[in-house]
């Protein structure tokens, strides 16, 4: 029997969770309100704590959180804190990076409250965070050390940054295994990276991301879609990594036969917006219900990333709402995209590849629907918030069931020695 941490139920234990937000939003502000929303559904106490990148306005405030990144006391007393007031039984921490830092980790350690930590990107050894450079996947920093990434300027293309970044590796690239009690990846391929990295295969538990079972998702996915209308849609953060460029350059020179509308916004938006034309439509960022019906009422979905995509978020929007998905087959794609049943699959940066997918998805409406079912039929049996739910709480469960475990082996080792 797991005993009570802090006075709660340990079957539905108090859950602290953590987030550092980004300026530009994006998929880990989702995940974040979608595991509270899961948890509280499930009758959780949850508590979210969020702090903001919109705090570094200055120069000063950026020559400090660079100098910060490697151990800020701020988050260690901002933790510990947080952890005071709430009581939890276990932190989930979301993001850490830049303004808490691993320190947050050390405050749990100190608090004795156990910590799980989801790896939404390559940030632990990766300046970046992308494992992208010169429009392509790269590892180097994986096996050598970080600082190498300096004379790249592969953070924000600054080499100071960048420099406060790998920093911030390499001084806590060994302690990580000691001091995040559990870790989720979200497919299997970072799994493996995160393993060669040297954190411990029984530490890693792969978890996807979700979409909640909402009522809107739920009408629209069984609505019949138009035979008649002859979109694709690209859905998401207009950067190098996420291969907008490329995909605009294919269909600028190819043109096939349906319209590509392009929603979200980022540091490329500008260039974005130049390819216009009466093929290409950019919206730019759309309220959520209307970017949903887009999706939903296009033929398909694109994702032409360049880099090791962990697990997008509009990917498992897109099987919600029966929509199939042209992907590159790269990083964690190919265990979400299954080609040919709820989706199709290109070679990375190969225009040639993408565009046979796109045309053949634009004429054949009766394929594109067997896509859709499949696509439909994946949410159902992966991507809903039941079997989510059920994965994340067998997780804090081992982690709670091991703390119980130590505790006792401590109690008995002390009255051993009090003999």
């Amino acid at each position: 029997m797991i005993q009570k941490r802090q006075g709660g139920d340990i079957k539905k234990p108090r859950v602290l969770i953590v987030h550092n937000k980004y300026q530009l939003q994006g998929g880990e502000s989702t995940v974040v309100n979608n595991e509270n929303f899961l948890l509280q559904k499930n009758g959780h106490e949850v508590q979210v704590e969020l702090v903001s990148n919109h705090l570094i306005d200055t120069i000063k405030s950026k020559v400090t959180t660079g100098i910060n990144a490697s151990y800020s006391d701020f988050g260690y007393r901002w933790m510990i804190e947080k952890i005071e007031k709430f009581g939890p039984d276990i932190v989930h921490v979301l993001n850490f990076f830049p303004l808490l830092s691993p320190s947050i980790f050390h405050a749990c350690k100190i608090k004795n409250i156990p910590s799980v930590f989801t790896l939404h990107n390559f940030r632990l050894f990766c300046s970046n965070g992308v494992c992208f450079k010169k429009n392509k996947p790269c590892e180097a920093c994986l096996f050598t050390s970080a600082y190498g990434a300096i004379f790249s300027s592969c953070y924000r293309e600054s080499k100071l940054a960048t420099f406060a970044v790998a920093r911030m590796i390499e001084e806590n690239r060994k302690q990580w295994p000691d001091l995040v009690d559990h870790f989720i990846t979200l497919n299997e391929f970072s799994k493996e990276k995160f393993q060669l990295f040297g954190i411990p295969h029984d530490k890693m538990t792969v978890k996807s991301n979700f979409v909640p079972n909402t009522y809107f998702n739920q009408i629209m996915s069984f609505r019949p879609k138009s035979k008649n209308k002859k979109t694709a849609t690209f859905l998401g953060r207009l950067s190098d990594e996420k291969g907008i460029i490329f995909l605009l350059e294919m269909w600028k020179k190819k043109s096939p036969d349906l319209m590509l509308q392009v929603i979200g916004d980022g540091p490329l938006y500008s260039k974005v917006k130049t390819y216009e034309s009466s093929k290409i439509k950019v919206y730019g960022k759309l309220d959520g219900h209307i970017a949903k019906d887009e999706l939903f009422n296009s033929n398909f979905l694109i994702v032409p990333s360049l880099w090791y995509e962990m697990f997008p978020m509009v990917i498992a929007e897109g099987f919600s709402l029966g929509t199939p998905v042209v992907a590159t087959k790269i990083g964690g794609i190919p265990e979400i995209v299954i080609d040919e049943y709820n989706g199709l699959l290109f070679e990375q940066g190969d225009e040639n590849s993408l565009f046979d997918k796109v045309d053949l998805l634009s004429k054949n409406f009766e394929y594109n629907s067997k896509l859709s079912a499949g696509a439909r039929k994946t949410f159902d049996e992966k991507y809903n918030e039941e079997i989510n739910y059920e994965k994340l709480l067998t997780i804090y469960t081992k982690i709670l069931s091991k703390e119980e475990n130590v505790s006792k082996n401590n109690s008995k080792s002390n009255i051993w020695n009090s003999l």
